[in-house]
């Protein structure tokens, strides 16, 4: 019976993603102890919360003017400007973001989240645009500096499988920069750089 109760509270958990440690009764299992004394489901809340990893990435939360720098073939880069809003959901575990801006001559927008799993202890990014009908997935770390978060990620397509490598670099609380590569028969090739500054408030409307 307590293992019966135990897969049902961890499908639920898996399914609405509520590992926060509300929302639990507080009367004991059938046959068991309350869910907040039960070992397993301690560690499943525990696990639940936002931990330095969060913390980190709580830098580039807020909005921000986006200069990009684009390689579609060898030499001098398309330059661009965009936006980016990035903003906290499901109490600090995720950052929900949205970019618009041009780019290969197209009006560009895109979402997604990024979100560190504590269990896995991987920084996790699922992205969608206008330009494809594909989710793309990558997952990666925190390099040795403590502020250069790399996601690897595989663009499958027409092309066949093309390996992705992404960089987030946090220079502070009001920029960021991302870099992204392809490899290609081999050879990494850089398409992507953008650099991110915050948009501070007017001083006027502060007043």
């Amino acid at each position: 019976m307590k293992t019966r109760w135990m897969l049902c509270a961890l499908f639920v958990a898996v399914a609405f993603g509520y590992f926060a440690g509300v929302g639990y009764s507080e009367d004991p299992a059938p046959d068991g102890p309350a869910p907040e004394e039960d070992p397993m489901m301690k560690k499943m809340i525990e696990l639940g919360k936002p931990g330095p990893m969060h913390k980190l990435m709580d830098h580039m939360v807020g909005e921000f003017d986006a200069a990009s720098k684009s390689w579609m073939k060898p030499g001098e880069p398309t330059l661009a400007q965009g936006v980016a809003k990035n903003s906290w959901v499901h109490g600090g575990r995720y950052i929900q973001s949205s970019y618009s801006g041009p780019l290969a001559g197209m009006q560009y927008v895109g979402s997604g989240l990024m979100g560190f799993d504590n269990f896995k202890k991987q920084f996790q990014q699922v992205w969608i645009d206008n330009m494809s009908t594909s989710m793309s997935v990558s997952t990666g770390s925190l390099g040795k500096d403590g502020k250069t978060i790399t996601l690897h990620y595989t663009w499958d397509g027409p092309m066949g499988k093309i390996p992705g490598r992404m960089a987030f670099t946090i220079h502070g609380k009001d920029s960021h920069k991302i870099e992204s590569w392809a490899t290609f028969d081999g050879k990494e090739t850089k398409n992507m750089e953008m650099d991110f500054t915050r948009r501070l408030a007017d001083p006027d409307t502060t007043k």
